[in-house]
């Protein structure tokens, strides 16, 4: 009987062991995926449909939470911050890309309530820009990265 809380839709409960090592092997080495009679078409089109499907339940819940949704509401700015979310975070994990949207959400917010306003505004964006420029000087795996299966480092 499985006792976990998690909604069954979250995201590191899809893949499970052979899948996991199939997208893996075709998303490194798509010419050898094609060599061990893998249908490389079928795992990119359940890639896509089920990205579109978590895109769609986020896009459901903002609309919900916001109201009212129209073109203007998302700018360069958001697409930027999804990716250095992304960045951030560790680009293949899950509760990586949790923290790094934690961290370029929440931090700024919380700053802003206990600074006030004022200056951190200013240099918001300044800080932003050095935070991800040493981010990807010093750690370019990102604060928690994609965990790799010992039969990838085999050959390592």
């Amino acid at each position: 009987k499985d006792e976990s809380k998690a909604p069954k839709f979250i995201p590191h409960k899809i893949p499970k062991q052979e899948e996991e090592k199939i997208v893996t092997l075709r998303k490194r080495l798509p010419s050898l995926s094609d060599v061990c009679g893998i249908n490389t078409s079928y795992v990119k089109m359940l890639s896509f449909v089920m990205s579109a499907a978590l895109a769609s339940i986020a896009g459901v819940i903002y609309v919900h939470w916001i109201g009212f949704v129209s073109p203007e509401s998302f700018t360069v700015l958001e697409s930027i911050l999804l990716v250095c979310m992304v960045v951030l975070g560790g680009i293949g994990s899950i509760y990586g890309i949790i923290l790094g949207a934690i961290l370029l959400i929440g931090l700024p917010e919380f700053l802003r309530s206990v600074l006030g306003g004022g200056e951190f505004v200013l240099y918001r964006m300044l800080v932003f820009g050095l935070f991800m420029v040493l981010m990807v000087i010093l750690r370019p795996q990102g604060i928690i990265p994609e965990k790799r299966h010992e039969w990838e480092l085999k050959e390592e």
